[in-house]
């Protein structure tokens, strides 16, 4: 298993001819974090392409990318958090139920998802963002998450009504 893992890590970390990186994956990110710890996983995987893969894979809504997150945020310096609360708010218009479901879980760290990004701009802008976010979180009908979604739509709402940058 040791062997396995430290492949894993070693094709997970080291980059191709092209200095592209090797695909990164929630699970062989989750399977370094139960391994090593959240703390060397993110050393690991800050600075690098992993990163960026990483953080587009969060991004996506996908549930394991969401655990890998929650995972990883406790280990993040300030700069690497921020990133991570951006990469889950652009997933909330993509799977708002795995979102909300994780804002839910540790209201404490993520419930800033329902003001939208703090630092980088969504990739479709922050308009169509703050459009697509709030009629999915209004669409979720899900009861569990119904306490989360009457606080969160407010904030998304008031967010979208505040001066934007260009």
């Amino acid at each position: 298993m040791k062997f396995a893992l430290a492949f894993l890590a070693a094709a997970f970390l080291i980059p191709s001819g092209n200095s592209d990186v090797a695909p990164v994956s929630s699970g062989v990110v989750l399977q370094i974090i139960k391994e090593k710890g959240a703390h060397e996983a993110f050393e690991n995987l800050w600075r690098t392409h992993a990163w960026e893969k990483t953080t587009v894979g969060i991004a996506s809504g996908d549930a394991k990318w969401l655990e890998v997150a929650q995972q990883l945020f406790p280990a993040a310096d300030a700069g690497a958090a921020s990133e991570l609360l951006d990469a889950v708010a652009w997933a909330l218009p993509k799977a708002p139920e795995n979102v909300l479901s994780m804002i839910g879980a540790d209201q404490a760290n993520w419930q800033t998802i329902c003001s939208g990004p703090s630092s980088d701009a969504p990739p479709a802008g922050f308009k169509a963002y703050f459009r697509d976010a709030i009629a999915a979180v209004r669409n979720v009908r899900v009861e569990r998450l119904e306490r989360i979604r009457a606080v969160c739509l407010p904030l998304l709402e008031a967010a979208a009504s505040a001066p934007m940058p260009n």
